[in-house]
Order: C-alpha cells, then sequence, then structure tokens
C-alpha cells in the first residue's frame, strides 16, 4: 500500500509543479500589467496637474489689474470717478 500511495503521490507532483509553474508566470505576467498600468496613470496625472499649473498662471495673469486697466483703455473704457458712481436701492 505504501508503494501505491508512492506513486499516487508522485503523480500528484508531476500534475501539480507545472499548474503551479504557469500559475506563477501567469501572476507575474498580470503584475508587470498592472504596473505598466499604473505607471500609465501616473504620467497622465502628473501633465494633469502641469497643465493646471499653466492654466492658473494664465488666469493669474488674465485677472492682474495692470492687464485688466490696458485691455479697458484699448475698448475706449475710462476709470470712473466717485461723482460718476449711481447707488441704486434694492428695495421696491
Amino acid at each position: 500500500m505504501s508503494s501505491r500511495l508512492l506513486k499516487l503521490f508522485i503523480g500528484l507532483l508531476v500534475v501539480a509543479v507545472p499548474l503551479l509553474m504557469f500559475a506563477n508566470v501567469w501572476r507575474s505576467h498580470q503584475y508587470f500589467d498592472l504596473e505598466n498600468r499604473v505607471e500609465a496613470l501616473r504620467n497622465d496625472q502628473q501633465e494633469a496637474v502641469e497643465r493646471n499649473k499653466r492654466l492658473i498662471t494664465g488666469i493669474s495673469i488674465l485677472r492682474s489689474p495692470g492687464r485688466i486697466i490696458t485691455e479697458a483703455r484699448k475698448l475706449g473704457m475710462e476709470m470712473s470717478g466717485s461723482d460718476q458712481l449711481t447707488v441704486i436701492d434694492e428695495d421696491p
């Protein structure tokens, strides 16, 4: 009986070892694929952060008072004095 158990154990090893090796290779492939996807997402995120920084800088430049005054003058607008202001009461 012992010889029969030994043959069964060896047979299981002959089948299990290649299956486990295949599973290991398959998992390694999945790991490297996920690692590449994570790296691509990190690159996309970094590009988005840099693009946002450039946009924020652009907004700051466009909102600067000196630029607004220059653009207003180009459009023929002038600064108004306090005597030219009209207060509108919202209460009916």
